[in-house]
């Protein structure tokens, strides 16, 4: 395993990382996310009645990366073909292993 990306930042593909890293520290590992943050999901339901929890839910990706030696691509995945992604700006990705953690759309609107 020399080349992992993950798509998508939310808390599955941050775990994803976080166990992958583990099991290898040299892989090179590209996390693709347009968003800069992580959101604490379930978290969304109570930001309107506690400031707190609102500060606290969501989580900024580049100090995980940096922490965790992975490149953050601020882009979304368009097209997956075997062993390369192509991205919405343009670019394309080689790679190894594809981690795909989009997670789900809710019907909340808050």
């Amino acid at each position: 395993m020399s080349h992992v990306l993950v798509i998508g930042g939310g808390l599955a593909g941050v775990t994803a990382i976080k166990g992958l890293r583990k099991r290898n520290a040299t892989a090179e590992i590209t996390l693709v996310e347009p968003k800069e943050y992580m959101e604490i999901v379930w978290a969304a339901y109570r930001t309107p009645f506690e400031v707190k929890v609102a500060n606290d839910s969501l989580c900024a990706l580049d100090p995980f990366c940096t922490k965790n030696k992975v490149t953050h691509i601020h882009s979304i995945v368009v097209s997956l073909e075997k062993g390369i992604a192509k991205l919405e700006n343009g670019d394309s990705v080689n790679y190894d292993v594809c981690v795909i953690t989009t997670g789900a759309k809710t019907m909340w609107n808050g």
